[in-house]
């Protein structure tokens, strides 16, 4: 059944690896084009209303007039930006407004008639406003008007940076919109594609026998990473009514990755199992407290970041201190090579993501704090690492199967050879003693039969070791033959062997030993050099209380074959007088 189960296992992983080298193929033509221009040209120009502004912060005017040059520093709770400039002089139909909002609200007009408003419901009622792409129709006589608009943080450090703004026809700015995004759009999809792939493969390969549960975080980081790309990009904005929802799958995803993480090293790693485990309940707690302060509106989920990048890089710096401090040795074994290249593989990938998440941490702090321009920022450095390290996930998943298997196909090679009869390939007497103790443990019912081969040290003695070694073997053969549903058929030593049933009636067990006899005298009508004829006797585990060993339901069958034996004997002494 081992060997069964251990196929099982090799085909499912076999299935795995093809379909997943054929969602990869996949992406790489994506990705390749993804590179080419889209063949879509804008009816209208799109234009960025970056020059020409009047702005102010709480009532005090800022001097420079080009968004992208306002450094705004950190945007804290209650601070107002009231934005003013003409619209262009223009007759563009459908024409829009596009930006995208920070945790604030949005109030904008037109020559003092409002048009649009945003969040100023939940901010009222002190409930999370999303970071969220708005589109805005313009009223048909745009043109020339005096458009104000006016920002209010609603969270302490909102937002850092104001604009961009883009000015043009809606199905172009959408157009627009998208075409800025198709890249993290397409890797976002993938990974949530490949992560939910492997959560619905998982079944299939624990169902036939894996006990390896580093596949489930695998998938848990591939599909986090993937939320998390889309989320920031704000692709879900195109696709629901509802307002947070963009928001809170960035930042459930990105809580998610640390706990993910700290469960894959948790259930791969030997020596530090015990740290990593505890780092992952850490994080699951983290994960779970913040979702509820939320959803009681005590602190909003955007504001535990901070507290998770702590958590994170305190998580990280022992990962990498383990890798640059005890390198693994090369060794000679090629099962050793394989899980070391798995290995290294794992390590290289995690360290090349933690590197990338690092640059674009810094990027986002400098923007924030520094150049007060956070709404230019991408995660360009994240959706490489993201790729590197779902890809190393997979490689690592693979080799680490390959090796198992070998040292499983080695582990029943020695088992083989220690628990086989080298003559009739049977179970030897270890094997069959080892099988009776594990009986007498679970105390299962069961039926044991003794056989004894006679005259075998007569066909040695007149024909020699050769003909004695044939009638064995085909002896065992014909048990294998009648004895189909046997539990375990062994040779003892010598001309002993043993059949162990499950409980079975007794007219059944006769059937089986009639089907035997019968099978023997047909071979005796074709043998020249000797005839087959056996003894035995049988006896049932429940002859015997549970409590004592299950030998001594062999020892019983034994007695019984040899009572038989030496009936037979006698008879045929008496026969020959």
């Amino acid at each position: 059944m081992k060997n069964l189960g251990n196929s099982s296992i090799f085909k499912a992983n076999a299935i795995f690896y093809v379909l997943t080298v054929i969602i990869v193929g996949t992406v790489v033509l994506g990705i390749y084009a993804s590179g080419i221009r889209s063949y879509y040209r804008a009816l209208y120009p799109v234009v960025i209303l970056d020059d020409d502004w009047v702005v102010s912060q709480n009532g005090t005017r800022i001097q420079e007039t080009t968004l992208s040059k306002i450094n705004t520093g950190v945007v804290n709770k209650a601070k107002t930006f009231i934005l003013e400039r003409q619209l262009p002089h223009s007759m563009i139909p459908s024409a829009s407004l596009s930006f995208r909002t920070f945790q604030s609200t949005v109030i904008i007009t037109i020559d003092d008639t409002q048009i649009y408003s945003y969040g100023l419901e939940r901010s009222a009622a002190a409930k999370m406003l999303a970071r969220k792409i708005c589109f805005v129709p313009l009223p048909m006589n745009y043109s020339d008007k005096k458009l104000r608009i006016e920002l209010t943080a609603t969270e302490y450090m909102s937002f850092s940076g104001l604009g961009p703004f883009y000015f043009g026809n809606e199905q172009d700015l959408f157009n627009s919109f998208m075409e800025k995004r198709r890249l993290p759009f397409l890797i976002g999809n993938f990974l949530c594609i490949f992560g939910l792939f492997q959560l619905l493969w998982i079944p299939c390969i624990l169902l036939a026998g894996s006990k390896n549960i580093t596949p489930i975080f695998s998938a848990l980081i591939t599909v986090a990473l993937g939320l998390y790309i889309l989320s920031f990009y704000n692709i879900f904005d195109l696709f629901t009514d509802f307002q947070t929802v963009n928001t809170l799958l960035e930042y459930i995803s990105l809580y998610l990755l640390p706990y993910a993480i700290a469960g894959f090293f948790a259930s791969s790693a030997e020596k530090s199992r015990k740290l990593y485990g505890t780092f992952a309940l850490i994080n699951l707690a983290f994960i779970l407290i913040v979702l509820l302060i939320h959803l009681f509106n005590v602190i909003h989920i955007t504001q535990f970041s901070p507290l998770l990048y702590a958590i994170a890089v305190i998580e990280t710096v022992p990962f990498i201190i383990t890798v640059i401090k005890h390198p693994r040795k090369r060794r000679k074994l090629d099962a050793n090579v394989l899980e070391e290249t798995a290995d290294k593989f794992l390590s290289y990938g995690f360290i090349i993501f933690a590197l990338c998440g690092f640059i674009n941490q810094m990027q986002f702090f400098y923007a924030r704090f520094i150049s007060g321009k956070e709404s230019y920022v991408s995660i360009a450095f994240i959706i490489f690492g993201s790729i590197v390290f779902s890809t190393f996930l997979v490689l690592h998943y693979f080799l680490h199967s390959v090796c198992t298997l070998r040292a499983e196909a080695t582990r029943q090679s020695l088992s083989y050879v220690a628990y086989s009869d080298p003559l009739t390939h049977l179970a030897n007497r270890t094997k069959c003693e080892q099988t009776l103790q594990q009986l007498g443990v679970e105390k299962k019912p069961f039926i044991l039969i003794s056989f004894d081969l006679d005259n075998l040290k007569k066909v040695n003695d007149m024909f020699g070791h050769t003909e004695g070694d044939r009638m064995i073997t085909t002896f065992a053969a014909t048990l294998q033959k009648c004895f189909t549903t046997a539990m375990l058929i062994g040779r003892m030593g010598g001309d002993e062997f043993i059949v162990i049933l499950a409980d079975t009636p007794d007219t059944a067990i006769n059937d089986l030993l009639l089907e035997l006899s019968t099978t023997l005298e047909h071979m005796n009508q074709t043998e020249t050099h000797f005839k087959y004829t056996v003894s035995f006797g049988y006896a049932k585990s429940s002859e015997t209380q549970y409590g004592q060993r299950a030998h001594d339901i062999y020892m019983l069958a034994d007695k019984r074959m040899y009572d038989m034996k030496r009936a037979r004997h006698k008879k045929q002494g008496a026969a020959e007088q």
